[in-house]
């Protein structure tokens, strides 16, 4: 049963650091109907990719001491939930200053994700687990924006920039 829960949780992790590296790029090929639909230059619109990698980053420096003082699992949830909000934001704003903003929330909120990514394993796993562990989960990390943009064309073509 252990080792389900940690198979299950490894997985999650996956999952959770995919999120924070497709969520910078998946927007890219609409970046031409962004800025159409908000009507700026595209240029503008790249600023919200900028927004998004700083408060990714930044947001790093306070999850780990966050999650070590109240635990892992309410950090995380407070990050999901902070990016999920955000996401809505995003997909519902006619303003690329709000849009700009909402990526930054995402920033924050996905930031977790980076940082659980690499603690979490090592509370799990030793020797062998560990490297496997860490060897899915760069698997993730460097997949993950491969194929965001081909999901992010792909929806921008069957609904619109906002999906």
């Amino acid at each position: 049963m252990k080792r389900q829960r940690n198979v299950n949780l490894l997985l999650m992790l996956v999952l959770l650091v995919a999120v924070g590296q497709m969520a910078q790029t998946i927007y890219i090929p609409a970046i031409a109907d962004m800025a159409q639909a908000l009507n700026v230059r595209e240029g503008a619109v790249q600023s919200v990719m900028a927004a998004y990698l700083l408060t990714y980053g930044v947001s790093q420096l306070f999850y780990g001491p966050l999650s070590d003082r109240v635990g892992r699992r309410p950090v995380i949830l407070v990050g999901m939930s902070i990016f999920m909000v955000a996401t809505l934001i995003a997909m519902t704003t006619h303003s690329l200053t709000v849009l700009i903003a909402a990526s930054a929330m995402q920033g924050m909120g996905t930031g977790v994700g980076g940082v659980m990514a690499r603690t979490l394993p090592r509370d799990l796993y030793e020797g062998t687990q560990l490297r496997h562990a860490n060897s899915l989960l760069n698997m993730g990390i460097l997949v993950s924006p491969l194929l965001a943009p081909l999901i992010g064309g792909l929806l921008d073509t069957l609904w619109n920039w906002r999906a």
